[in-house]
């Protein structure tokens, strides 16, 4: 029998429009699990914030998920990385010039995988008025996530990811300059909770959400697999993909990628997607497309 593993993005995606999931689309998701399904994350958001999206919903997140674009791969079961890819010595001494020279505060995320920990460092000499708000439930800590002010003369150790959101015209020119750096990934998408900011994300150059979720594939047994988005960032998932899907409120370029466009977010398309080819797959043993 052919096993899926059905990964989704949240925001713009497996979200509705208010970042949450109504009780009624969490109620037939925790169903599909329930019976068997295999289920995952892929976002940009860190283990916290993506825990914090689904609190209340009672979708258990047992298979790794995809986190920080795909720069750590976390297993919210045990609350520690299963697997991470760590930017190059090389490569991250160039963008600490880089972000120093511009004066943009990115945050930092090092992956220790041996001790089983996320830190999160913040460079708070760099602050500036009217940059975008870190949201409260990324400064939550748990027992495996922490936060911490970086060295202002080097940069963390193993770093898996560095990022920044802020107004479009701001961000431009550095993603310019981050593009010329070798052994990275640069990637630059808006916001969909914040009208007007962009996100700017670098990870290793190996990295993103299509390594991520095809290492949850290994660490599940899965076989196949299928995915959910919305945006540039997904592109890369979708690509390693049997089957994607995008809903009509996604990106035009997401559209354009994704094999099928569905109903949008507040519709439910994705749980739709899920149930149609989950059945399937129960009944026949695997699932085709029509």
């Amino acid at each position: 029998m052919s096993r899926t593993l059905f990964a989704t993005d949240l925001d713009g995606t497996l979200l509705n429009t208010s970042s949450v999931m109504t009780p009624s689309h969490a109620a037939r998701l925790r169903r599909l699990i329930d019976d068997g399904m295999l289920f995952t994350v892929a976002t940009g958001r860190h283990p916290t914030a993506a825990l914090y999206a689904l609190d209340g919903s009672g979708v258990p997140l047992t298979v790794p998920c995809a986190c920080l674009n795909g720069a750590v791969l976390w297993d919210f079961s045990a609350d520690r990385p299963a697997d991470a890819l760590t930017v190059a010595p090389e490569a991250l001494a160039r963008v600490w010039e880089t972000v120093n020279r511009f004066d943009i505060p990115l945050r930092f995320c090092a992956c220790d995988l041996a001790g089983g920990s996320l830190t999160t460092y913040y460079l708070p000499w760099l602050d500036r008025e009217g940059s975008a708000p870190i949201t409260r439930h990324l400064a939550r800590e748990t027992g495996n996530c922490h936060f911490a002010a970086a060295s202002r003369e080097r940069p963390p150790e193993n770093v898996v990811s560095a990022s920044y959101y802020f107004f479009r015209e701001k961000l431009e020119p550095i993603r310019e300059e981050l593009r010329k750096i070798p052994g990275i990934r640069v990637v630059f998408y808006a916001s969909t909770t914040m009208e007007g900011y962009y996100f700017l994300e670098l990870y290793a150059g190996g990295g993103g959400k299509g390594w991520a979720v095809r290492r949850a594939m290994e660490l599940c047994g899965a076989d196949r697999l299928v995915s959910f988005g919305d945006s540039e960032n997904d592109a890369d998932m979708f690509t390693v993909s049997d089957a994607s899907f995008a809903p009509a409120n996604a990106a035009e370029d997401a559209r354009r990628l994704a094999t099928e466009v569905v109903a949008s977010n507040d519709e439910g398309g994705v749980i739709d997607v899920m149930e149609r080819l989950f059945t399937a797959e129960r009944r026949d043993g695997a699932w085709r497309l029509a």
